[in-house]
């Protein structure tokens, strides 16, 4: 059995997203005191992602609140409409989140690497390509994996 129930679980999920939020709100007070030179593409790509980890958490204290977050194995669980539902949504701002990280790491590169370096910016946009049609997959693939999003359940 693990040694973390799904108490312990969303409490340390609600630390990493207070966490987050303090590390986020560090960077808006910078940008607001003018350290950077003004809000960038990377800081909205970061925003996103600390909106998709909350939507996240959210969606988890919501299926913990209905007992789908327990030491039960998951064929003992019998998961109704409404769980189903949870952990599809849960799912979807998964997906998205994991691409905001990346995004906003690009975006910085943008606004870092000169003009003046063409190979390393070709390089550049063909990474953000890769990334941009990774992320597109992982979004698809959610949605389109059935004909019609409702026999997800």
């Amino acid at each position: 059995m693990s040694p973390v129930t799904g108490e312990s679980a969303i409490v340390l999920e609600w630390t990493f997203v207070a966490l987050s939020a303090s590390f986020l709100l560090m960077r808006i007070f910078a940008a607001h005191l003018k350290i950077t030179r003004q809000y960038r593409l990377a800081d909205a790509f970061c925003y996103a992602g600390y909106a998709c980890s909350l939507a996240i958490a959210i969606c988890d204290t919501m299926l913990y609140s209905y007992g789908a977050v327990s030491p039960l194995p998951y064929s003992e669980m019998v998961p109704t409409e409404t769980i189903i539902k949870i952990c599809f949504t849960a799912t979807n701002f998964y997906n998205i989140g994991l691409f905001f990280p990346k995004a906003s790491i690009l975006a910085f590169y943008f606004d870092f690497i000169p003009i003046t370096y063409p190979r390393l910016r070709q390089a550049l946009v063909v990474v953000a390509i890769y990334v941009a049609c990774a992320g597109a997959t992982t979004f698809l693939s959610g949605f389109v994996w059935c004909p019609q999003i409702s026999d997800n359940w």
